[in-house]
């Protein structure tokens, strides 16, 4: 997956956002419980409703935020500026620690979400999601796989109550993180 953005545009959005560029927005997208729905095409471009949580590393929550999936088509005018086109693939932007004005960027709105307050949100680019929305996002469906374990390992998963299942997930997916993060 690729994202692209106009570098004029990004630097609109920082200000009326609070610093937050779109490279690190994007960084919702690399969320494994990710939930994705298309939303209104502007300008010739696909935009994409994302509820995710792909900021964990720094206890955001989850925010709407529009994916770019294909380069803006606009019409240019003699007087309009040519922008820059941004391009990155998803694993440059996933993989590259975070800046510091980005941590400070996303700590502030992490504070603002603990305490509730979305007031700071400007809906004027992602239109706030209506119930009906939001009740169409659906967790991408589990895979069902049958493994062999060792009777101590299945007497302590089963220790903590029901759902081992659940719990063998949670344990590989820590564990496929912590390698992600020490080979990036």
């Amino acid at each position: 997956m690729r994202f692209e953005w106009d570098s004029h545009k990004d630097r609109i959005n920082q200000s009326k956002h609070r610093s937050l560029d779109f490279e690190t927005a994007a960084r919702v997208f690399d969320d494994p419980n990710l939930l994705l729905r298309p939303g209104r095409i502007l300008e010739g471009e696909q935009r994409w409703r994302a509820i995710g949580a792909g900021l964990h590393r720094l206890a955001a929550r989850s925010a709407p935020v529009a994916g770019r999936t294909k380069p803006m088509v606009k019409k240019s005018s003699a007087s309009s500026r040519r922008a820059r086109r941004i391009s990155r693939s998803a694993e440059s932007i996933f993989t590259k620690p975070l800046a510091k004005r980005q941590k400070e960027a996303l700590n502030r709105i992490a504070k603002r979400q603990a305490r509730g307050d979305d007031s700071g949100i400007d809906y004027t680019d992602i239109p706030a999601l209506t119930a009906d929305e939001l009740a169409q996002f659906r967790r991408a469906p589990k895979v069902l796989v049958a493994a062999r374990l060792d009777r101590d390992v299945y007497d302590w998963l089963l220790q903590y109550g029901e759902g081992y299942s659940t719990r063998i997930n949670s344990i590989l997916r820590a564990v496929m993180y912590r390698s992600t993060q020490e080979t990036s």
